[in-house]
């Protein structure tokens, strides 16, 4: 469980977000996944504003669609889940409707056991499967999942997402509250494998071009937007 912020104090907040929706197929190409494969301690941590009472899809996915081969953090109608091809948990930790809020999924083991799940101060931890995670050098997605070499434009998420990052880690609930008060500050900058703010566009227009959505750690996986997720003012 991470600590609240203290009274009087304020989380920074970045300009935009970007927009996404399962009816329009939107999503972000990362390429080639060189983040973490196997069973390799990771953490994912985002902002989250569903839009829609049932919101589901895909926040951040790596590996293909086969057995024991994909790592996926998503919304499954709001509630935060955690799968590997095969094997999938569904936490009962809620995102509220239309609201923002802090997530994060934490591996420390190489088995969905392992995975500790966070939503703003709340946080729980994953079911007893054993299967183990192998996940490919295959591309990695933000808002859908990859299927047999391509992306797959299904499962995409009915939410505006930002300030997307990924750790070769396992965080500490010391690091995630850092995060949790410092929304898109430049905080917890070790292991920091992955950083996408969404602030490099316009308010109210569509994300495109080749490599067109920043990454803001030093590992230059900048993203390409497919059918037009729009930024949003936060």
């Amino acid at each position: 469980m991470l600590a609240r912020r203290a009274s009087g104090v304020q989380a920074s907040v970045p300009n935009l977000a970007l927009e996404f929706t399962d009816s329009g197929n939107t999503y972000v190409d990362l390429g080639a996944n060189t983040f973490f494969t196997g069973g390799t301690n990771r953490t994912c941590t985002a902002w989250v504003k569903p839009n829609g009472s049932t919101a589901s899809g895909l926040i951040v996915a790596l590996g293909y669609s086969g057995t024991n081969y994909a790592w996926r953090f998503r919304l499954d109608s709001r509630y935060l889940r955690v799968e590997i091809q095969g094997s999938n948990y569904v936490s009962s930790l809620l995102c509220p409707d239309g609201e923002w809020s802090f997530v994060a999924c934490v591996l420390d083991g190489s088995q969905l056991k392992d995975h500790t799940i966070y939503l703003n101060t709340s946080s729980e931890t994953t079911g007893s499967s054993t299967n183990p995670i192998q996940t490919t050098g295959s591309n990695a997605m933000i808002g859908t999942y990859e299927a047999s070499n391509s992306a797959s434009g299904t499962s995409c998420i009915d939410a505006s997402l930002d300030d997307i990052r990924l750790y070769d880690t396992a965080l500490s609930p010391t690091d995630l509250t850092t995060l949790y008060n410092n929304r898109g500050a430049a905080v917890v900058q070790t292991n920091l494998v992955g950083w996408w703010k969404f602030d490099e566009g316009t308010a109210d227009t569509a994300a495109t071009g080749t490599d067109s959505i920043i990454d803001s750690s030093s590992s230059g996986k900048h993203g390409t937007p497919y059918n037009s997720p729009y930024y949003r003012a936060v």
